[in-house]
């Protein structure tokens, strides 16, 4: 898995031969605690793998409603405060 090969925050958006980030690797195998680590640490997750899919794609097809809360949270606080 490429989730092995972070070891630094520039290694959060790396990708591997498909394209695919640690945080699409972590949906990929349904790791909530490492989903969780890398929105924390800042991972992009609008990033694309070569099939044109991002992290919340992979999470709603494998219908993981609970990565896909942690995907919007960080989504929000992204967000500029519309206040």
């Amino acid at each position: 898995l490429f989730l092995d090969k972070v070891s630094s925050p520039q290694d959060l958006d790396a990708r591997d031969h498909e394209g695919r980030t640690a945080l699409i690797d972590a949906i990929l195998v349904g790791d909530e605690e490492m989903v969780a680590m890398l929105i924390a640490a800042g991972a992009d997750r609008s990033v694309r793998d070569q099939h044109g899919r991002t992290a919340e794609d992979y999470a709603a097809l494998a219908a993981r409603e609970d990565l896909l809360r942690l995907l919007s949270r960080q989504r929000e606080v992204k967000s500029p405060d519309a206040g």
